[in-house]
């Protein structure tokens, strides 16, 4: 093996450890941001939508969904937690999301038609369980959930 490719290799092995440590870092600072986060208990956050005749299956599903991406277990979530300011998610995180929680509510998502019926764009944990509920009420008269507020 040459010099040059030796050389080459140990600058590409050193760039991915920076890299990797870098990534490790933000995670970790990510992690414990998110310990210090002050919500709400999770029997008063599907309280608070069960007001709203909202079903618990619906709010307590994205409550746990949440609160499992922390590690910590101090980490609080609360309905007006903004998925970019709180949870660093995207628009197409958002969307990736939203289909699980509507796969993991045994729920299917409705035909493109009737999603573009939703009139507003989802920010904030409450607009996802908002529009959970507009799609459990979009379901097919077969599905577990439907209509069962």
């Amino acid at each position: 093996m040459t010099a040059y490719v030796q050389n080459s290799l140990f600058l590409i092995g050193t760039a991915l450890l920076v890299v990797l440590v870098f990534m490790s870092v933000f995670i970790i600072v990510d992690q414990i941001r998110l310990s210090h986060r002050q919500g709400v208990p999770r029997h008063e956050f599907v309280e608070n939508f069960r007001q709203n005749n909202i079903p618990p299956e619906i709010s307590s599903t994205v409550y746990d969904h949440y609160k499992s991406l922390a590690v910590s277990k101090k980490f609080g979530l609360s309905p007006e937690d903004s998925y970019e300011a709180v949870l660093h998610m995207v628009h197409d995180d958002i969307d990736d999301d939203a289909e699980f929680l509507v796969g993991k509510l045994g729920m299917v998502m409705p035909i493109e038609p009737i999603l573009r019926e939703w009139p507003t764009e989802i920010k904030t944990i409450k607009d996802m369980i908002m529009w959970l509920d507009w799609i459990r009420q979009h379901q097919p008269t077969n599905s577990s959930i439907h209509q069962n507020a």
